[in-house]
Formats: structure tokens, sequence, C-alpha cells
């Protein structure tokens, strides 16, 4: 896997928000095209106006359901549901979601 930063975009940003950044991307292997502006993720962190300088609660809950998910699910719904469960478990109230 290679990812690319974009040294102009990533001008300003604080390093550790990009190695955030980085390891979500990394990790999370999303779509660099999806759509994640209804969460609270460092992966808005170039989005106009977007304050995220770290992985927020809902990042690592991502993750954590990402890896917790079975392999050995029958269908991608599956893994999509496991994934929402173990989120929705890892995020209470109060925390960004």
């Amino acid at each position: 896997m290679i990812i690319i930063v974009d040294a102009q975009r990533a001008a300003g940003k604080q390093f550790s928000a990009l190695a955030d950044y980085v390891a979500m991307a990394a990790l999370a292997q999303l779509n660099p095209e999806s759509d994640t502006s209804r969460y609270a993720t460092i992966l808005n962190m170039f989005e106009p106006g977007a304050a995220t300088v770290a992985l927020t609660d809902w990042d690592v809950a991502y993750l954590q359901g990402l890896y917790d998910a079975p392999r050995a699910s029958r269908n991608s719904r599956q893994q999509e549901a496991a994934i929402a469960r173990s989120m929705s478990g890892g995020l209470t109230e109060g925390q960004d979601q």
C-alpha cells in the first residue's frame, strides 16, 4: 500500500494530525472518495472548516469494529452489520459520533 499526502494541502497541519490521518487511511483502507462528512473523523481533516486534529472516538470505534468483524461472514452486509454493532457498543452518549 502506498499513501500519498499532498504537501500543499498538508502545509500548516500538525505532524501528529497527519500521522493520525495516514494511520487511519492505512488501517481502514476506505475508498478515498467516500463521504465521511457525517462523522467526526480524522478523515475530514482536509475539508474546509474541519477542526479534527487527532483520531476521534468514532475512528477508534470504527477500527475496533472493522478488525473485530468476523472474516467468515457470508457477505459484506453481515460484516457491515457486525461493524455497526461493535461501533454502537463502543460509542456511548456524549462521545463524538
